[in-house]
């Protein structure tokens, strides 16, 4: 049960001491009533603050830390809360033990450990990760005859996992057509063989922990009654099982308090619901709503350049930030030729802030795909710069890491068929896939589990041939053995036991090659960490590692103290910060996508997405182009980002490289500006001052405000105009192209969609 709340007074003074420092919109949230409380966080206002106050504040109180639920979206940023709680309170250093603090994933499989047994999950359970769930449903199609060619194993495994983020199961999958038919039978046999190997995957860790409050649940009530107030971060990003699980959680005491930004929802892609926090005085009548708008990140030009990007949009309240900063520098627009040029562009830069006593770290480059990142590797290596590629390949996903992490994981969970089925020949010992089909044959005409079919072979001579029956004999010991010691050593004496008795250690070292102990290091690495989390955790168990490891993100990785400049999508960007920023890939069809162009939602989703990039810039900002852009084997005509046509003029300057002579003054590359090339000094009316520190090998030029000649001008053509075409009526302007004596433009028109059309059937409304 909570403690008796403290007196009046004594929570006044509590209150007045959480809020020191704090401007009023802040300190309103940080005491607010414990009701309903939505605060709507700008970007850099705060807003980690301002929720590790207020949870604070209910600590501070005599609430029972066990009795508060508290949500973020990273591991990571539940450490950092967790640490700046203890401070607050006074406890530096103290894990405030029992406090739920952290994913929803973390989080919802802490729930199932409790209570999962009530609905069917034993507590020993293991979480598929996303190789995982792409290895069992290979399975699966393959014993259900299912061609990989017709229905790919990721586009059965994604249509999947949107199902369950938006809380259905197999039983209730609605079929509308014949791909639907096989991705039902699919889902169907694969949650089979997940209850089976008891385990679950990421989507349906939220689905079984929702399930617990079902109505039908015996320990629903019990649940309904275990916390006193909830809080989630992040909000925006929520999708509908989440929303609905905060809510049950929630419901008997009405205190939740959600913290977000509309601005800043990037995740619909994956099953975020930017209407849970748009409805949510809808869904919470008489709710408070407090809105952050003060930023403390980024200077006056940043986010004047960011106010008019996101302001565009439908799908938000009225929200504008402001700084007491200076205006600081202007934000530069760089326009090159390729994107050789424009990653030359990024190096040099970078190259110059250092020269001025800037750190690697001080940098981050944001790209929207994760295929835009290799021309600026090299680049960065050509200039003997430091670098690291955030969200690239995780150290939790390479080989030797899976494969320890598979027999730990075997050894947690015996019924582990995809873990069992990795390590069964690693390190090789005999055991080929004929001998694992076999098996997996065994295991479904007894209906039992891999591990299961495996002790019959070895047992029954009549199953295998007589070397194969050896061999998985001798496995099947090696299990036998490691599991008796699984009780007895914590986690990191066990993986260095695994390590020595498979005989993986000793096959690495007899190689003796740079790249086996490249291997070997990142082995001694993980186990460095498993003693690491021996110290850390208040009860360090193996179920606990595993959960750690397998639910953690990209962002969870990045060490900013490395001292190198960070590459990574803008999607992963989101919750850092940086003092210089470079965006590159700003033109139509790369950002914002191509599968944005047709589809106003996922249109405004790509603004948000800029919105994010702009607002982790905290003193320099370079937003780049090109011309001519080479991705994924094609070449694309450098249409101006519809995002730099929305800058103000008066916060941007304009670096741009020399325009080869091959182009001509109407190009693929004409843009938003309804601007034509400066030659020469800068024309009358150009954008802000010179560039003050250009890199080598580019000059400042300026666009001319009049409009181009031609068509172009008659059109006023930029990104979002409206046009009319007598058949198709009133369209809207995407894209651009002139070529000899042709001027074409592209235009979604509300009647047939996109087309491209003669710039002379078009008429400027």
């Amino acid at each position: 049960m909570s403690e008796p709340p403290r007196s009046p007074s004594l929570s006044h003074r509590l209150g007045e001491a959480l809020t020191r420092g704090l401007n009023p919109s802040q300190a309103e949230a940080v005491t607010y009533p414990s009701q309903p409380l939505l605060v709507i966080a700008g970007a850099g206002s705060g807003k980690t603050r301002v929720i590790t106050s207020r949870l604070a504040r209910f600590l501070a109180e005599g609430i029972d830390p066990r009795r508060v639920l508290a949500v973020t979206f990273t591991n990571k940023a539940a450490r950092e809360m967790k640490e700046r709680v203890a401070r607050l309170l006074g406890q530096a250093g103290s894990n405030l033990p029992g406090m739920w603090l952290g994913t929803f994933h973390g989080l919802s499989a802490r729930l199932l450990r409790l209570y999962g047994e009530a609905v069917g999950i034993r507590k020993d359970f293991v979480i598929y990760d996303a190789d995982d769930q792409r290895r069992l449903m290979a399975r699966v199609l393959h014993d259900l005859n299912i061609s990989d060619k017709m229905f790919p194993v990721r586009q059965v495994v994604a249509i999947i996992d949107r199902a369950q983020n938006q809380g259905t199961t197999s039983a209730s999958f609605t079929v509308s057509g014949p791909l639907d038919e096989v991705v039902a039978k699919a889902y169907c046999t694969y949650e089979e063989r997940l209850t089976a190997a008891n385990a679950v995957d990421f989507g349906g860790l939220l689905l079984w922990a929702l399930r617990l409050g079902s109505a039908d649940s015996p320990v629903a009530s019990a649940l309904a009654e275990r916390f006193d107030h909830v809080l989630v971060d992040e909000f925006q990003d929520t999708n509908s099982v989440q929303y609905r699980l905060v809510r049950f959680l929630s419901r008997r005491t009405r205190s939740i308090t959600v913290v977000g930004d509309e601005d800043q929802s990037i995740y619909g892609w994956r099953g975020a619901d930017i209407r849970n926090i748009l409805d949510f005085e809808r869904d919470h009548p008489g709710a408070g709503v407090i809105k952050l708008e003060q930023n403390y990140r980024s200077t006056g030009n940043i986010l004047r350049a960011a106010n008019a990007v996101i302001a565009p949009n439908r799908e938000r309240r009225p929200k504008r930030l402001f700084t007491d900063a200076s205006a600081g520098d202007p934000v530069v627009v760089f326009e090159g030729d390729t994107e050789r040029e424009e990653a030359e562009y990024v190096a040099t830069t970078v190259q110059a802030g250092l020269a001025q006593g800037a750190a690697p770290r001080d940098f981050a480059v944001f790209y929207r795909t994760n295929g835009q990142s290799r021309v600026l590797e090299e680049a960065l290596r050509t200039h003997h710069l430091p670098y690291v590629v955030v969200g690239g390949t995780r150290f939790y996903d390479r080989a030797e890491i899976k494969d320890l992490v598979a027999y730990l994981r075997v050894l947690q969970n015996p019924d582990d068929a995809v873990g069992l089925a990795r390590i069964i020949n690693v390190p090789a010992r005999g055991i080929g896939n004929s001998t694992v089909d076999r098996l997996s044959a065994l295991a479904r005409d007894r209906g039992v589990g891999l591990h299961a079919a495996l002790e019959i072979a070895a047992r029954e001579s009549d199953v295998l041939g007589q070397g194969p029956r050896h061999k998985v004999a001798a496995f099947g010991e090696l299990l036998k053995s490691l599991r008796g010691a699984r009780d007895s050593l914590p986690p990191a004496a066990l993986a260095e036991k695994v390590l020595e008795d498979s005989g993986y250690r000793d096959q690495l070292a007899a190689e003796n090659t740079v790249e086996a102990e490249g291997r070997l290091e990142n082995l001694m690495e993980l186990v460095a960490q498993m003693r690491e989390y021996e110290r850390e955790a208040e009860e360090p168990t193996l179920a606990g590692f595993l959960e750690r490891i397998t639910l953690a993100s990209d962002v969870d990785s990045y060490d900013p103290e490395k001292g190198a400049v960070a590459l990574m999508t803008v999607h992963t960007a989101k919750g850092l910060e940086f003092p210089e920023v470079l965006v590159v890939g700003l033109e139509e069809g790369v950002f914002p996508h191509q599968r944005s162009i047709d589809d106003d939602a996922a249109a405004e989703e790509e603004r948000r997405l800029c919105y994010v990039a702009l607002t982790r810039a905290m003193k320099r900002l370079h937003l780049c182009r090109v011309r001519w852009r080479r991705l994924s084997g094609q070449q694309l005509g450098g249409v101006p980002s519809r995002f730099l046509g929305d800058l103000p003029a008066e916060v941007i300057q304009h670096v741009i490289a020399p325009r080869p002579a091959y182009h001509d003054e109407k190009t693929d590359g004409a843009g938003p500006w309804q601007g034509r090339w400066s030659r020469g000094e800068p024309a009358a009316r150009a954008r802000g001052p010179a560039a003050p520190s250009a890199p080598p090998g580019a000059i400042t030029r300026h666009y001319d405000q009049g409009m181009a000649r031609g068509e172009e001008g008659e059109l006023g053509l930029r990104v979002g105009a409206k046009l009319r075409h007598a058949k198709f009526g009133v369209g809207e302007v995407r894209a651009w192209q002139s070529v000899g004596d042709d001027f074409k433009v592209t235009v979604r028109f509300a009647s047939v969609g996109v087309k491209t059309v003669m710039a002379r059937f078009l008429q400027r409304l």
